[in-house]
């Protein structure tokens, strides 16, 4: 076999392999890898409650707090005790506290809440009772005798809520928002525990 027989079938030999090696796409090069870190957080808060029981206004303090998952999810407890007695009523209660969050890079933010969880009351009632009458009158004079008791009542109680989130600080949040406390207490003729809330809570983040 002479030169130009070999160099003729090397041609045809690479021919298809250059054309494979035209026809390939360019590798396109990789950017830099990001890698977004989760924000998990302790916060713990003071709190101030306004509250409306049976049409007078009482006075509640608390403390919440919890862990923050990713800026978004709050989940841990709060505990609350009236600091006045409105009516005749003592009430103290606490549980489970959860919390959705939004905006908490910006300056104003918002959240949703709800506490769930027990409490207990010691109320005071009225009771009027016929009072024994004159036995000169045959006892038929109508004279009462009013009677003030006190009891103690357990109770379930829902209480969620709507704050505005002022973010002072990556580390200091300021809430403010009204919400509603539904119970189970047995009322046994006295005010009902049921009312509206406005609430002041400054939120510190560790």
């Amino acid at each position: 076999m002479n030169t130009c027989t070999l160099l003729i079938a090397a041609g045809v030999t690479l021919a298809p392999l250059t054309a494979a090696a035209q026809s390939a796409p360019a590798a396109t090069p990789q950017g830099p890898m990001t890698i977004d870190r989760i924000h998990n957080e302790w916060v713990v808060a003071p709190e101030y409650r306004v509250t409306d029981i049976d049409g007078e206004t009482g006075q509640i303090v608390g403390v919440s707090g919890g862990r923050v998952f990713d800026s978004v999810l709050l989940v841990g407890a709060g505990g609350y005790w009236m600091v006045d007695a409105s009516r005749g009523t003592d009430m103290g209660y606490g549980g489970l506290v959860v919390e959705w969050r939004q905006r908490t890079n910006h300056f104003i933010g918002y959240s949703l809440g709800t506490l769930a969880g027990f409490g207990s009351a010691t109320r005071e009632v009225t009771v009027s009772t016929p009072a024994h009458g004159n036995l000169r009158d045959g006892g038929r004079n109508g004279a009462t005798l009013n009677q003030r008791l006190r009891f103690d009542s357990d109770f379930f109680i829902v209480e969620p809520e709507a704050d505005l989130m002022f973010n002072l600080s990556p580390r200091l949040h300021l809430h403010t928002g009204v919400g509603y406390r539904a119970t189970t207490a047995d009322t046994r003729g006295a005010s009902s525990l049921d009312g509206a809330t406005l609430t002041l809570r400054l939120q510190v983040a560790f």
